[in-house]
């Protein structure tokens, strides 16, 4: 079966991201992360649903049916969505205009990870924080430019994860138990593809599918850090990828228009735009919830 790709909806987000196909609802969820909107697709319906959120947001995660969770600019919040009403979970770090969450994960036991990203300098000052089922933060890394490509084994015991600056893949040792990281070190070194690294996730068969942002290619990499596949997109600017549908073989995959930073803008008219790519020949894994 050859690659397809089917757009999604009419609508163009001016940064598409952090893309999320929650099972019991058989929705897809996705952000435009610049305008803070929060974003639902539902297959067997065909129907839209969206929800304006009072800041940018980095990156959302599964909390169970009606509820989704969101890394809101510096800060963890559910966001319900019967009534859309948002409850703060925790303040991360301090609003200073300086950064905001970026990409973000659930591990495979329900702790979400998010990275920041500077928003007026190019210095690498930002952060890969968690926090667990309890509420309580921590750091796990710094000196991050631009946090990104956070996804997780099939097992739940490498995390990988990239800084956009660095143009590589990262991959650490962790501990499923405590959340902690060792043993980084560098997963695949993909600067002769020209490009940044933006959004990944993995497939069941532990591939990382990883956007390559600045040339409108997906790649994807072995367990081992070979590229063993390049898919060109429809779009300039691809951000992050996603397994759902029924049978979790298709990949939803968010685009940019322009991310407002200066760093990413396309004139493409389907940039924004959320894609299902058909005919991969893989399929991927459910994401877990908040807190398990």
């Amino acid at each position: 079966m050859p690659v397809s790709f089917e757009r999604i909806g009419p609508s163009r987000d001016w940064l598409g991201e952090s893309p999320v196909w929650n099972p019991e609802s058989q929705s897809v969820f996705w952000i435009d992360s610049r305008s803070g909107i929060l974003r639902r697709y539902t297959p067997a319906s065909r129907r839209f649903r969206s929800w304006q959120l009072p800041a940018e947001i980095g990156a959302i995660g599964l909390a169970g049916r009606d509820r989704v969770f969101a890394a809101i600019r510096n800060a963890f919040y559910f966001v319900d969505l019967e009534s859309g009403e948002i409850e703060l979970i925790a303040a991360a770090f301090e609003d200073d205009d300086q950064a905001r969450f970026n990409d973000g994960k659930m591990d495979r036991q329900g702790r979400f990870l998010c990275g920041t990203m500077a928003l007026k300098t190019d210095t690498p000052d930002g952060v890969l924080m968690q926090i667990d089922g309890d509420r309580s933060i921590r750091t796990l890394e710094t000196g991050i430019g631009i946090a990104n490509s956070t996804c997780f084994s099939p097992d739940g015991k490498t995390l990988y994860f990239a800084d956009s600056f660095d143009r590589a893949v990262r991959a650490y040792d962790y501990d499923t138990a405590s959340g902690a990281i060792s043993n980084r070190r560098v997963l695949a070194d993909l600067s002769a593809h020209g490009s940044a690294t933006d959004g990944a996730t993995v497939d069941a068969e532990g591939g990382i599918w990883v956007c390559l942002v600045q040339i409108g290619k997906l790649a994807r990499l072995t367990p081992e850090g070979d590229v063993d596949r390049i898919v060109e997109t429809p779009v300039p600017l691809p951000s992050c990828p996603a397994f759902g549908g029924e049978n979790m073989d298709k990949l939803f995959l968010t685009s940019i228009r322009d991310s407002g930073t200066g760093r990413t803008k396309s004139d493409d008219p389907k940039s924004g735009a959320l894609f299902a790519v058909n005919g991969l020949g893989v399929t991927g894994l459910a994401e877990t919830q908040f807190g398990g």
